[in-house]
């Protein structure tokens, strides 16, 4: 699914889903879902602030990935550091 992205300030990124996949969310191992059929337009929003950091990196054949997304970690200004260190920083 696709996510269209903007600045709306120096430190803030927002982002909307196209008109053809507003409502939908795609889970892997189930599909697509309509969201607000099964939860309700509440659940809902035309638009919603990215708090997601992610890594691109180039792919290699022979390297092992997590595919699953079982890995949290945390971002602060200045530093990086696990949940599995029990960190209060977010």
């Amino acid at each position: 699914m696709t996510v269209w992205m903007y600045n709306i300030s120096k430190n803030s990124i927002f982002g909307h889903a196209p008109a053809i996949t507003k409502g939908l969310l795609e889970i892997r191992g189930i599909g697509v879902i309509n969201v607000e059929k099964m939860f309700g337009a509440s659940a809902v929003a035309d638009r919603a602030e990215v708090k997601l950091v992610i890594r691109m990196v180039p792919f290699e054949r022979d390297a092992e990935y997590n595919r699953i997304g079982d890995e949290t970690q945390r971002y602060t200004k200045d530093s990086r550091c696990s949940c599995a260190n029990n960190c209060d920083s977010s």
